[in-house]
C-alpha cells in the first residue's frame, strides 16, 4: 500500500532510464519548456542502475525543473517504475513517458485539462509522433504490418477527436499516458516479469498494466492534444537491433495479453501443442520466403511479422508444456 494519497501535487512525470545520459538530456531540456503554469508538477528520474554518467546530467538540471532523482539498482523497467510507486508522494495524476521524448508545449496543461473533463475516468492516453533518425523513416517501416507490430515505429493518433477507445482498440502508446494516484493507491503494481530488462529479451511495460485495468472494466480515454515526439536514435536503424526488438516483441503477448485458446489448452492440451508447434514452423517457412527479396529493405520489413510470431508461439510452448505436464498456471 502507498503513502502517496496525502500528496497536493497536480501532477507527477515518471521517467525511468538506463545507461542514456546523453538521450535523458534532451529529453530533459525539453521538459524544461512545457508549459506549468497554475499547475503543480515533479519530475522524476528513475535510473536503473546506469553506468554512465546519468546522476550528474539529471543534478544539471535542479535549477530548471522541479526534479527528484532515484536509483533502482534491479535490472528491469517495472522494477524502476514500482521504485517510484513505492517511495515518491505522487501527484493527483502520474503521468508515464520515456528518456527519448520532446513533448508538446502545452503537453502538461492538456493532460490536466483532459483529466478535468472526465472526472469518472481513471486512464488516458494522448498521441506520439516518431522521430526517425535523419528525419526519414526507412522503406522498410513503411510496409504493411511493420508499424503495427508493436515495435513503437509508427505515428500514434487513433482517432480524430477526444473519446474512449474502443472494445478491442489500440492502447495508448508507451512513452504517452497517465493515470490517476487512486489507481496505485490501491496497491497495483506493474508485473516485473515483463518489460525491458538488460539480459531478458521481453517487452510489454505498459501492455500488461493497461490491459489488465481494461479487463479490470476501466475506460481508456484518449487525448489528442497531449502529443510527444517519440525520438527514435540510430541503432534502430540496424537490421539485428529491430529483428531483435521484433522478437522481445512477441515474447510478451502470451503473459500480456493472454494465450491462443486458453479452454482449449484446458481440454485438449496435446492438440494444443500440436496446433502451436504447426503455427511455429508455418512462422519459419514465413521467415524463409521473407529472405528471398532482391530488396535488403523487403527482406528486413517482411521478417518482422513471422519473427515476432515464432517469439510468440515459443513462449506459448513453454508455458503450454508447464501447464500440461507440471500443473503450472498457464497464465
Amino acid at each position: 500500500m502507498s503513502n502517496n494519497s496525502q500528496n497536493n501535487l497536480d501532477i507527477t512525470v515518471l521517467i525511468p532510464t538506463y545507461n542514456r545520459a546523453e538521450i535523458l538530456r534532451e529529453t530533459l531540456d525539453a521538459m524544461s519548456i512545457v508549459d506549468r503554469d497554475g499547475l503543480s508538477v515533479e519530475f522524476v528520474v528513475i535510473d536503473n542502475n546506469s553506468k554512465d554518467n546519468t546522476k550528474e546530467v539529471v543534478k544539471s538540471f535542479f535549477d530548471k525543473l522541479p526534479l527528484r532523482y532515484l536509483f533502482e539498482h534491479r535490472p528491469g523497467k517495472h522494477c524502476a517504475l514500482n521504485c517510484a510507486l513505492d517511495t515518491v508522494a505522487l501527484g493527483q495524476i502520474v503521468v508515464f513517458t520515456d528518456d527519448d521524448i520532446a513533448p508538446s508545449e502545452g503537453w502538461l496543461q492538456a493532460i490536466w485539462e483532459c483529466a478535468r473533463r472526465w472526472p469518472d475516468h481513471k486512464i488516458f492516453g494522448g498521441g506520439s509522433k516518431i522521430v526517425w533518425p535523419g528525419g526519414e523513416a526507412p522503406g522498410w517501416a513503411r510496409l504493411p504490418g511493420c508499424s503495427t507490430m508493436g515495435l513503437g515505429y509508427g505515428d500514434h493518433f487513433p482517432f480524430e477527436k477526444e473519446c474512449p477507445y474502443p472494445p478491442g482498440s489500440a492502447r495508448p502508446p508507451g512513452p504517452n499516458y497517465w493515470i490517476r494516484r487512486e489507481i496505485f493507491d490501491s496497491g497495483r503494481r506493474y508485473d516485473e516479469s515483463v518489460g525491458p530488462h538488460p539480459t531478458i529479451e521481453r517487452r510489454g511495460t505498459e501492455m500488461s498494466m493497461l490491459l489488465k485495468l481494461k479487463n479490470e472494466g476501466y475506460e481508456i480515454i484518449y487525448c489528442p492534444d497531449a502529443w510527444v515526439k517519440h525520438r527514435l536514435q540510430d541503432q534502430l536503424k540496424e537490421p539485428g537491433k529491430i529483428r531483435r526488438k521484433a522478437w522481445a516483441n512477441g515474447l510478451q503477448f502470451p503473459r500480456t495479453t493472454g494465450l491462443y485458446k486458453p479452454d482449449l489448452l484446458n481440454r485438449h492440451p496435446f492438440y494444443w501443442l500440436f496446433r502451436r508447434f504447426s503455427a511455429l514452423l508455418f512462422a519459419v517457412l514465413r521467415l524463409v520466403i521473407s529472405q528471398l527479396h532482391i530488396s535488403s529493405h523487403k527482406r528486413l520489413g517482411y521478417s518482422i511479422p513471422p519473427i515476432s510470431d515464432m517469439a510468440y508461439n515459443i513462449e506459448s510452448i513453454k508455458i503450454g508444456i508447464k501447464h500440461t505436464f507440471h500443473g503450472v498456471d498457464k497464465s
